[in-house]
């Protein structure tokens, strides 16, 4: 019955992990965005940044990119490209701007340098479809930093996902998936980083000179966390061991991190959560010497299928570092169309999950046997994910990868694998609304969230009470955090009374200037 239950309801049990954002410090750079949007961006700067690259040839407003309907402009959460069209050019040409009064000035810039470097590294070592780099530039007083790539005709791999198609269609995608998922295998690194334009290889071996900072630190700055930077690592323990340090400074720096004692104890609770379910794994191939080159946000829409739905192009490679072989083995972002933190077990979501993944990681095998890759390890590439989905392992390392769902994953799944009689408590905890009278799903759905919210601070209070020593410790950092949440709410209140205040003020000179025309 209450497998029946969650297989009914698209809703999430778990809406209280994670963090909220720090909705001052967003609505600041969204507004740092609207400036730089009006006085630095626009079709003019868009054309002149082409002609720095276009040998002297007219460039003008392109066709556009897009699925059904062209756009020649779209804005995305960091970045805002324009379709430019140079004649006697056969290829569109994207010349993508990042917005600035997202990150720092810093940030923006090293994720241009990477992102170049990692696509000329691609398209000049490599097999994997990319876009070609036409130029970057990184900022002067004539024209804003940007990068130029050629445009990939085709439409996003969500659209051919939003249908039912043919198995033998998907089929064909994620055995192009597979194919080049094994050619990034097939090019090591002996460092775990990031490329940078600047960097002299005597030799093919990639050398990332950046120490990771993926999109989870990017992000993060948005909420006034600037996470410490690391040179690149040459060791699976020390960069995962780092990834914990970030997820301590996200808790640590954020002010608004949590608003109750409870919450404040569960979140304080996950790095032992994380450090024990680590020790009860079997041995990983982790700690070995090479490296793998990883795309940190292969959703749909960043793979562009051609008319015969094959993968034409991988875009958006910002973030991409080599990372150990762990990183790989969690299957690809992008075999669904929703987030992992909507991986509640027993859900529909989880079901659609495994049927997708237990498809690709047979397509996966088949590739293998037919590449050098093969050869590689003991223990086939498919296997060990196969193995990782198994275990639920893939859960720990995609956390770790992403701290930005680090909190869905260990209490949706470590640690109830880690204590039955939470996962059973859970269960209890579902079941017992079964049977409410109540029609509305979503009345169900949130009552269920109360209850499991409620199973968690309690199992977290009966799991930190055994430890008296750390108890104490906890409950003093939180004392002193929730300190920093009622100086963040109170900044909050005067923060909106200024903003609803601005708002009045702009209606009112509106209206006046109606009037007058």
């Amino acid at each position: 019955m209450v497998i029946s239950l969650l297989e009914t309801s698209h809703e999430s049990y778990f809406p209280y992990l994670g963090f909220p954002t720090n909705e001052i410090l967003r609505a600041r750079a969204e507004s740092q965005v609207q400036q730089y949007e009006r006085e630095r961006l626009g079709w003019e700067t868009a054309v002149r940044a082409a002609q720095k690259f276009s040998g002297g040839k007219p460039c003008h407003k392109g066709e556009g990119g897009g699925n059904v309907k062209k756009y020649s402009e779209e804005k995305g959460y960091y970045n805002m490209c324009y379709w430019i069209q140079v004649e006697e050019c056969p290829k569109q040409w994207v010349v993508r701007f990042p917005l600035m009064g997202m990150m720092s000035e810093k940030t923006t810039i090293q994720r241009i340098r990477s992102e170049v470097a990692t696509l000329q590294f691609l398209g000049e070592k490599t097999k994997v479809p990319v876009p070609k780099i036409i130029g970057y530039w990184e900022g002067d007083k004539e024209l804003p930093p940007f990068t130029i790539t050629e445009n990939i005709d085709g439409f996003m791999l969500g659209v051919a996902l939003l249908r039912d198609i043919p198995p033998k269609f998907l089929n064909k995608i994620l055995k192009d998936l597979a194919t080049i998922q094994l050619e990034l295998l097939s090019h090591p690194s002996e460092h775990i980083g990031m490329l940078d334009i600047s960097e002299d290889c005597p030799s093919d071996v990639p050398c990332p000179t950046l120490g990771p900072y993926s999109m989870d630190a990017m992000a993060f700055e948005l909420d006034g966390v600037y996470t410490q930077r690391s040179k690149p690592f040459t060791s699976s323990h020390d960069y995962y061991q780092f990834k914990l340090d970030v997820w301590k400074q996200r808790l640590d720096g954020q002010q608004n991190a949590f608003d109750n004692f409870k919450d404040g104890k569960r979140l304080a609770l996950n790095d032992s959560i994380l450090r024990e379910f680590l020790n009860n794994l079997r041995p990983l191939p982790w700690d070995t010497n090479q490296f793998y080159l990883c795309h940190p946000d292969l959703h749909s829409r960043n793979v562009i299928l051609d008319n015969d739905l094959h993968i034409a192009g991988v875009i958006d490679w910002e973030g991409a570092c080599f990372l150990p072989l762990a990183s790989l083995c969690t299957p690809p972002h992008t075999l669904v169309l929703f987030p992992i933190s909507r991986l509640q077990p027993m859900s529909p979501y989880f079901t659609e999950f495994e049927k997708k993944t237990k498809r690709y990681i047979k397509i996966l095998s088949e590739a293998e046997r037919s590449s050098s890759v093969e050869k590689l390890f003991t223990t086939s590439f498919s296997e060990l994910m196969a193995t990782y989905v198994e275990d639920k392992s893939f859960f720990l390392i995609r956390g770790l990868d992403d701290i930005r769902c680090l909190d869905q994953m260990v209490w949706q799944h470590l640690a109830p694998l880690l204590y039955p009689e939470l996962k059973d408590t859970i269960a209890k905890a579902i079941s017992k609304n079964e049977e409410s009278g109540d029609d509305k799903v979503t009345d169900v759905s949130e009552r269920i969230a109360n209850d499991v919210d409620d199973v968690l601070r309690a199992f977290a209070q009966e799991q930190l009470s055994n430890q008296p020593a750390l108890l104490q410790e906890v409950e003093g950092w939180v004392t002193q955090r929730l300190k920093d949440c009622s100086d963040y709410d109170e900044q909050l209140k005067e923060f909106r009374k200024t903003e609803a205040t601005t708002l009045e003020a702009r209606k009112a000179l509106e209206t006046l200037n109606l009037k007058k025309d």
